[in-house]
């Protein structure tokens, strides 16, 4: 061998190594048993940083796997969502559909490269926990949680033909190369996920997946465009979620919003992403120019302002109320947290760490309310 590469050791939780007479170790068969391996093999690996040893909980193993049994459970449920919408027709290579390739496709396909190209520099470097990390996210944060749920509306027979057909070369592209990616780490869930899906016509389809080439981890899918806009995108949905959480708006009530102040690149952007802001913020309507009125505020990262009108969408009434309670109680409690650390025999006395603990409750407690005042505000249309 010309390169050696060595893990740390399997400890518990208290770093003892596993032994039997110790009563500490776990079964790796049992884990694959109860859970899979992929879920052993995954967890394991995105622990093994380098230079650290990997600490496993044998009195709850449950938890212990859990992260790695769910991701694979995540993979298998993305693969079978996507066997079932893309159907039994031929897919068309995704350079074909380049014309037709909407924002979220050239999205995707762009965080594809990057994904690409951090695994193969991570692998090459042994950095084995950072490829599993960096592929989680990238399979979880950005492929299941952004692109399906964007482009579920477009693999609907009824959609247009041409958007549809872009939508399912793009999805049987980024499962594959995901795959490939994926399969050293959880071979199984992606050998089978794999072996279904459809392939691109004109193309030849490797025997198996173990044998299939690593995806190129060149530049040519590089769209700075496409990811700048998503970005935004992204950003203003997170905001609204948060808005309708915090102002406490139905999940399935319907709202409009204004967004103004980002430039005509924000604005259009939003604009054509109407069918985006239905599905996954309930934002029946864009207003692109400034609120008035009663409603919710926020500022966007990156760049332009938000406004929610919220007339007509809550109780007005019974949320000042309820606001102005929550208020009062935490200006309470500030006031005893602060009567306490103004006492100097509690403080010359206390332990040092209580000490700290009831300094950063009062913080807590004055940011809080702050919070909830700036609220109250804002719903009792700017008036104190």
């Amino acid at each position: 061998f010309t390169e050696v590469y060595l893990h740390g050791t399997v400890r518990d939780m208290q770093g003892r190594k596993m032994s039997k007479s110790l009563g500490n170790g776990i079964d790796p068969l049992e884990v694959v048993n109860a859970y899979g391996a992929d879920a052993m093999r995954f967890t394991i690996i995105s622990q093994a940083a380098v230079g650290t040893d990997i600490n496993l909980d044998h009195e709850d193993v449950e938890a212990t796997f859990s992260n790695g049994r769910n991701f694979s459970n995540k993979i298998w449920n993305a693969g079978r969502f996507a066997l079932l919408s893309l159907g039994n027709n031929p897919v068309h290579p995704v350079n074909e559909v380049k014309p037709d390739l909407a924002l979220e496709d050239r999205w995707i396909l762009a965080r594809l490269g990057h994904a690409t190209q951090a695994a193969t520099r991570n692998l090459e470097r042994y950095r084995l926990h950072e490829v599993a990390e960096g592929l989680y996210h990238f399979f979880w944060g950005e492929l299941c949680d952004w692109y399906l749920e964007l482009v579920k509306d477009r693999l609907n027979l009824d959609t247009n033909p041409k958007s549809r057909e872009a939508a399912r070369s793009t999805l049987v592209t980024v499962l594959d190369e995901s795959l490939r990616l994926l399969h050293p780490i959880v071979p199984f869930v992606t050998a089978e996920i794999w072996s279904l899906l459809p392939w691109p016509e004109g193309s030849d389809r490797p025997e198996d997946l173990i044998i299939a080439p690593w995806p190129d981890s060149g530049s040519s899918r590089e769209d700075p465009m496409a990811e700048n806009q998503m970005e935004a995108l992204r950003e203003l949905i997170v905001e609204v979620r948060r808005l309708r959480k915090e102002y406490g708006i139905p999940e399935g009530q319907r709202i409009g919003i204004h967004i103004w102040g980002g430039g005509t690149d924000l604005t259009d952007t939003v604009m054509s992403q109407s069918s985006a802001l239905e599905r996954l913020a309930r934002v029946d309507r864009v207003v692109p120019e400034p609120g008035a009125g009663v409603g919710a505020n926020a500022v966007l990262d990156r760049g332009g302002e938000l406004f929610i009108p919220l007339e007509g969408v809550i109780d007005l009434d019974h949320e000042r109320m309820r606001l102005r309670g929550e208020i009062e109680r935490l200006r309470t409690q500030a006031a005893l947290t602060a009567n306490k650390l103004e006492n100097q025999n509690f403080v010359a006395k206390a332990p040092e760490e209580v000490v700290t603990k009831e300094r950063d409750k009062l913080s807590r407690f004055q940011e809080r309310s702050a919070k909830l005042e700036e609220k109250l505000d804002a719903l009792q249309g700017g008036k104190s």
